[in-house]
């Protein structure tokens, strides 16, 4: 019986550093990546104060040479990476959960989880894009981004990372139905949506394109969930069909973005899942070996881990947003600029985290 099952849903500490190693690999990307490249971002910044962008310029600093690297060498990038981090550990920790819960309970519980954190983070950033840029949008964009429903809609992410909450939300509809994430279970709905990928390419349809866009990242997801069947079952044959698995979330990826969406991206890289499962692999080997800073709580972990979900969706709007108006009022050091968004980005986090966000979440549980 592997270690984990006698735990039986105890914390994990290995788990919070591969979610703490994915927060601050999107983070890289976006406070160092995005700032240095990204000509706009709607969103955050007006089109009449483009013309200040990027935020810091190529050839003020060297912290860009890292994913320029991976881009380059690997056509993968930092961003990526922990975002296939998150999904898989969003597939592992639901796999566990679902042992625990049925089905109505689980998505009570989830609900509780995501949604204070959700409608928090919107209204905070409709606040303060409208009255730092003036962007606006209408009720219903905020109403169906709050709730995860803009692509059921066709409307557009007022949060940039919003697009991967809304596939999570998208396999926690699915999970509901599955009462054990075996093996049998998994390939069964990999394949019944690789089959509509598929069919999706051979004969487009722009009805349902939206939607696919969406889906097809659904079977990198049930991957985690293969994760934590593997260390419940820990034999030779548990571990081929995990690899299986793997390849084809991938290749579901790789065909879709191929011939259907044109514009080449970091997840259509099978380096990108190999990284994402370097990572993973060395933290649980780690907490196999009984490695103390892994096995015991860290605390610098834990707060990064437990403000993680928050951190996450107020990167770009606050984080970047904070940038901006250093460079415009205070320094154009590229330095300084990025440590102020980190840090301000923190700070929110917590504060909504620790004052609103956990209490709401407590106050929820009790009734659930």
């Amino acid at each position: 019986m592997d270690r984990e099952r006698k735990l039986d849903l105890k914390k994990l500490h290995y788990l919070d550093w591969i979610r703490a190693t994915a927060v601050l690999a999107v983070a890289y990307g976006h406070f160092v990546s995005v700032a240095t490249y990204a000509p706009s971002l709607p969103s955050v910044i007006s089109e009449k104060n483009e013309s200040n962008l990027p935020w810091i310029p190529v050839g003020t600093h060297v912290m860009d040479k890292f994913d320029l690297w991976l881009g380059q060498r690997f056509q993968t990038s930092t961003a990526a990476i922990g975002v296939v981090l998150f999904f898989w550990l969003a597939g592992y920790l639901t796999a566990m959960t679902r042992e625990k819960y049925t089905g109505k309970e689980f998505i009570k519980k989830r609900l509780a989880r995501i949604y204070p954190g959700l409608f928090i983070s919107v209204i905070c950033v409709a606040v303060s894009a409208y009255l730092s840029q003036g962007i606006k949008y209408s009720f219903e964009d905020y109403f169906f981004n709050a709730t995860l429903l803009y692509p059921f809609f066709r409307l557009n992410a007022i949060i940039g990372v919003l697009w991967t909450l809304s596939v999570e939300f998208i396999f926690d509809i699915i999970s509901i139905h599955i009462k054990k994430f075996d093996f049998r279970s998994i390939f069964i709905v990999d394949f019944i949506i690789t089959a509509i990928c598929f069919r999706h390419i051979v004969h487009y349809s722009a009805e349902i394109n939206y939607i696919i866009y969406f889906i097809k990242y659904i079977p990198m997801i049930f991957f985690g969930a293969a994760l934590y069947e593997v260390t419940q079952n820990n034999k030779w044959k548990t571990y081929i069909l995990a690899a299986i698995l793997f390849f084809l979330s991938y290749e579901n990826l790789y065909f879709l973005i191929k011939n259907v969406y044109t514009t080449e991206t970091a997840y259509a890289s099978i380096y990108t899942y190999i990284f994402a499962a370097f990572i993973w692999c060395g933290f649980k080997l780690m907490f196999n070996k009984n490695v103390k800073w892994i096995v015991e709580p860290n605390k610098i972990i834990g707060f990064i881990s437990e403000i993680s979900f928050l951190f996450y969706l107020l990167q770009l709007n606050i984080g970047l947003l904070v940038m901006y108006y250093i460079k415009i009022y205070l320094t154009t050091n590229a330095y300084i600029i990025v440590l102020v968004g980190i840090v301000s980005t923190v700070v929110v986090s917590a504060i909504i985290h620790y004052g609103v966000e956990k209490r709401i979440q407590v106050a929820l549980n009790k009734r659930l």
